[in-house]
């Protein structure tokens, strides 16, 4: 199979650009090579609209629609399939101070069952209402700030500022917990760890670090693991996977694509009852950076990518496009990271009873203890002084 990937919404590390709130992946998958197959058809396309290239972003609705059917018609003569990745970056700030503060391997005063089971979405979600795009901004920058005791200066005032906000929580579980995390936290910033990008690094190394974070590699996960899905499903291997060219972050999409690639057919157990993840099917093919001036592919993934997205912005979209989009409706993968898209997928998990009847007496009051003795642990690391000052 053959793979063109492209992405839109690209402001690197700042996660709060305005008028980019959300970075898109785009994929469109062919059992032919688009590069030599589609040429002629996208020459025509090209003639038609007096470009040297078909971009998009210069053609707009206007001159885009005159070159939908023949879009549409490749896209049923040749099988293709586009998959759209989301990710939401503000949420994206806010998920990265949980999964760094919320650590229960770090945080002592984290309940295992906090960061180890579907419950952390619960608590997650809670944390997440009472940030503002604010704090989320102000964890963000500490999260990728390169020099440590700023970084460490800055975490514990975004801790301080959600601590003061604790009356907003209304569920008094959520917000003891969330209050004995963030309070240790506080204590013990060293232990921590808070910010991806560490002082004893050379200042190129610090960025590569600090790219790792970022809603480009964290999106490019669904890419490769929505690549590795196609494969599967049609029993073939990847010939070709070529990516749209761009300095900032190739370099470390190149770095994921080969860790996916050595870990082929590895499954990683999951923690208690989170999901496993495994990498079966992943694709050893070497990623192709091409300019999307040297690629029929990325021609077509970047008109397709750019239709999805004005769709998604609610945006201006001239209805002779729609049908590109309603094409892909049943045959399409589209996954997003964002605070909604957790709730949509685990309040209803979170809400369903618990069914103690079927529990053994014996099981639950082992339970009860041991939740005991974890409540008694927890308030003895609260207490404790730890490394730093409040």
């Amino acid at each position: 199979m053959f793979f063109y990937v492209d992405e839109g919404g690209n402001t690197g590390l700042n996660l709060f650009d305005p008028n980019q709130r959300t970075l898109y992946y785009g994929v469109l998958s062919s059992n032919v090579d688009l590069d030599i197959v589609a040429l002629p058809k996208v020459e025509e396309m090209r003639r038609k609209l007096g470009v040297t290239r078909i971009h998009a972003k210069d053609l707009g609705n206007e001159k885009l629609l005159h070159i939908a059917p023949a879009v549409l018609n490749l896209q049923r003569k040749l099988g293709l399939r586009f998959d759209f990745y989301m990710v939401r970056k503000a949420d994206h700030a806010v998920m990265c101070f949980f999964d760094q503060v919320f650590d229960s391997g770090m945080n002592q005063a984290v309940r295992w069952s906090n960061y180890w089971s579907p419950m952390r979405y619960g608590l997650l979600l809670t944390l997440a209402t009472i940030f503002d795009e604010e704090l989320a901004k102000a964890a963000w920058e500490a999260r990728i700030e390169g020099n440590d005791a700023k970084a460490e200066e800055q975490f514990v005032a975004v801790c301080n500022e959600l601590l003061s906000r604790l009356n907003e929580i209304e569920n008094s579980q959520a917000r003891e917990r969330i209050s004995d995390a963030l309070t240790w936290a506080v204590k013990n910033p060293d232990a921590i760890g808070y910010n991806a990008s560490n002082s004893h690094l050379p200042k190129k190394e610090k960025k590569s670090v600090a790219h790792q974070i970022s809603p480009n590699i964290i999106g490019f996960q669904f890419v490769m693991k929505g690549i590795a899905n196609r494969l599967a499903a049609s029993k073939l291997e990847a010939s070709r996977i070529v990516v749209d060219q761009q300095t900032e972050f190739n370099k470390a999409q190149q770095t994921l694509a080969e860790f996916f690639a050595a870990a082929a057919g590895v499954e990683f157990p999951s923690m208690g009852e989170m999901p496993t993840f495994n990498f079966d099917s992943m694709p050893s093919t070497p990623i192709e950076f091409r300019s999307g001036d040297d690629s029929v592919g990325l021609e077509l993934v970047d008109v397709l990518l750019w239709v999805h997205r004005r769709l998604d912005e609610e945006k201006p979209l001239a209805r002779e496009l729609l049908p590109l989009i309603q094409f892909n409706l049943h045959k399409g993968m589209t996954d997003e990271i964002s605070l909604a898209g957790i709730e949509s997928r685990w309040a209803p998990v979170l809400a369903r009873p618990a069914n103690l009847h079927e529990i053994a007496p014996e099981v639950l009051a082992a339970a009860r203890i041991q939740a005991e003795q974890e409540t008694a642990r927890i308030a003895a690391a609260v207490a404790a002084p730890g490394t730093r000052s409040i």
